[in-house]
């Protein structure tokens, strides 16, 4: 049976496609080939995937790596101590 636009959204958001039996998976990729929506869907999220990597592969400059440290570390601690979490965002 062919998969609903919402089991084709939900699997491409997870990783559970690469789990799919070979007949299953040729019915994704036919949905996938028929239904615009779909397709487009598939192709916007390996265009995410490819832009979260590259972004991973740009150095770090060690002062906004501080930086964010510290607000990660000012948040954890409000939490702890039963504070509410601010929207400081670090530079």
């Amino acid at each position: 049976m062919m998969p609903t636009c919402e089991e084709i959204a939900r699997l491409l958001a997870s990783e559970q496609l690469e789990q799919a039996g070979p007949v299953r998976r040729l019915l994704i990729r036919l949905h996938l080939l028929i239904c615009d929506g779909c397709g487009r869907y598939a192709r916007e999220l390996e265009a995410l995937g490819e832009t979260a990597r590259d972004a991973l592969r740009v150095p770090l400059d060690p002062e906004r790596l501080e930086a964010l440290e510290r607000t990660i570390l000012e948040r954890a601690a409000r939490e702890d101590s039963g504070g509410t979490s601010g929207s400081a965002v670090a530079p």
